[in-house]
């Protein structure tokens, strides 16, 4: 912490340091202080930063922020190649410009870089934080392999702009990353987050070990499209409505959806520095 403080003070910053409380306390302390800073930087893992990101959204001026990854996975810092060293974070900040970038919106809640359901997904809010910081991604691909047993399946109607689905799916992601929970992984190049369109990625409950296979295969080697299992498309909104109420994860922290979900790509609605 003090080699992080004394990078910024070199920089010619004064600097104010705030140890959260609680849950949603970034959310509150951002929305009431931002605008009195120049920057705003947090530390911590992908929930931290849409903490941060949703007080922002919340507070009347858009201040840049600044992200110094400390998570398990690390999804959004590595599909914006930000240094996972502390130190080396802060140079990163200090020397880039600031950057808009697309947030989500998901009903009447922000989210940074993912909303996501069914397989992998659970894990990521149910898991606890001394095994995910052990194992890290793995953590993930261990609890979905407790549950292929049991697989829970949605059956969904889906609009992503014009584009309509309908099936019964084990796993969807509405991103804005190259990597989701470090299991599902997107190449670069096909993701930008400046964009104004979400990456949509829709699993078909597989009927036998083939198909399950195929879609573990597409998955890890990134080559979701062209996949007969998986729905790939982008998009700017996508709404949803499932037979049963969905639990969804927000950048890694839970989200009620109940049977009716609204999401929608707030097009370069934030200022990062990394």
């Amino acid at each position: 912490l003090l080699a992080i403080v004394d990078t910024f003070v070199k920089s010619g910053y004064e600097v104010t340091i705030y140890p959260t409380q609680a849950k949603a306390d970034a959310v509150r302390k951002v929305a009431e202080a931002a605008d009195e800073y120049d920057l705003v930087v947090c530390s911590g893992g992908d929930g931290t930063l849409d903490e941060v990101v949703t007080g922002m959204m919340q507070c009347d001026g858009i201040v840049p922020i600044g992200y110094i990854p400390a998570g398990s996975t690390n999804d959004f810092a590595n599909s914006l190649k930000i240094p996972l060293k502390p130190v080396a974070a802060v140079k990163s900040i200090l020397k880039n410009e600031p950057t808009l970038i697309d947030v989500g919106k998901f009903n009447d809640r922000y989210f940074s870089y993912i909303a996501s359901f069914g397989i992998f997904t659970a894990s990521s809010y149910s898991a606890s934080q001394a095994v995910k910081n052990v194992f890290g991604h793995l953590t993930y691909v261990f609890e979905a392999v407790k549950d292929l047993s049991n697989i829970t399946k949605y059956h969904i109607k889906a609009t992503v702009d014009d584009k309509e689905f309908e099936d019964d799916y084990i796993f969807g992601a509405i991103s804005n990353s190259t990597a989701v929970g470090g299991v599902v992984k997107l190449k670069d190049g096909v993701v930008d987050l400046s964009d104004g369109e979400f990456e949509v990625t829709f699993v078909r409950n597989p009927a036998n070990l083939a198909e399950f296979n195929k879609i573990v295969t597409a998955i890890t080697s990134s080559k979701l499209e062209g996949c007969d299992m998986i729905d790939f498309v982008r998009g700017s909104k996508v709404t949803i409505e499932s037979d049963t109420p969905i639990s969804w994860s927000l950048d890694g922290e839970f989200a009620d959806g109940g049977t009716h979900t609204e999401i929608e790509n707030l097009h370069l609605a934030c200022k990062l520095r990394k």
